[in-house]
């Protein structure tokens, strides 16, 4: 009986000693739980932009005279100028620094063909001039608007942000003007305006200056 009863105790403390034995890790461990910095997702890259021609708002005009029509659209730094009506009606593109700001179709020197003036400003804030005169209904031709500077007594104190309008029958620019020492946010010497007429040049159209005013 006592030899049963020891048999039976060595047996039990066998048991026990096996199951406090520690298990053997047999799981594989765990991926992607923490994500290391060499593994971190990246990010796909958007299509590259210059600042400029994210900063450019898109422009889109139709302008009608005389049985004449123009479409100005913009896109980018680029404006296109496509006339209708004519003999030849090429699209006309040029590149810009800067947002078109208006458009306007006139007559200005009464030969029944009508011109075509896009306002742009630079990305130094000057004003430009994109032009095109119908010639005698056949194609358009570039119309040359001359520095504010070549003008006589215009160009002292101009810095930029001029402003371009057809008014009746001359093309007006003005601008703030600016005295020696004046900050570039504010213009102490008033207002200078230079009313341009259309007359033809040797191989093109040309604005010549006919008025200057201050005010």
């Amino acid at each position: 009986m006592s030899r049963k009863l020891l048999a039976l105790a060595t047996l039990s403390l066998t048991l026990l000693a096996g199951c406090s034995q520690p298990q053997s890790q047999s799981t594989p461990p765990a991926t992607s739980a923490v994500t290391t910095p060499a593994e971190a997702p990246t990010q796909t890259a958007s299509p590259e932009t210059t600042p400029s021609e994210s900063a450019v708002e898109p422009f889109q005009k139709k302008l009608e005279l005389q049985e004449h029509t123009f479409e100005v659209t913009s896109s980018g730094n680029q404006l296109t100028i496509t006339p209708s009506g004519l003999e030849s009606n090429e699209p006309q593109t040029v590149e810009l620094d800067g947002p078109v700001l208006g458009a306007d179709v006139a007559d200005m020197n009464a030969d029944g063909f009508p011109e075509v003036y896009v306002y742009s400003r630079t990305s130094k804030g000057q004003g430009r001039l994109v032009a095109y005169s119908s010639n005698n209904g056949k194609s358009i031709t570039p119309i040359n608007l001359p520095p504010i500077e070549q003008v006589k007594e215009a160009g002292e104190g101009y810095r930029g942000g001029d402003e371009l309008r057809v008014i009746e029958n001359r093309l007006v620019q003005r601008w703030p003007v600016f005295k020696e020492g004046d900050p570039d946010d504010k213009p102490s010497g008033g207002i200078r305006q230079i009313q341009w007429r259309l007359e033809p040049g040797e191989a093109t159209w040309t604005l010549v200056p006919d008025k200057v005013v201050n005010y």
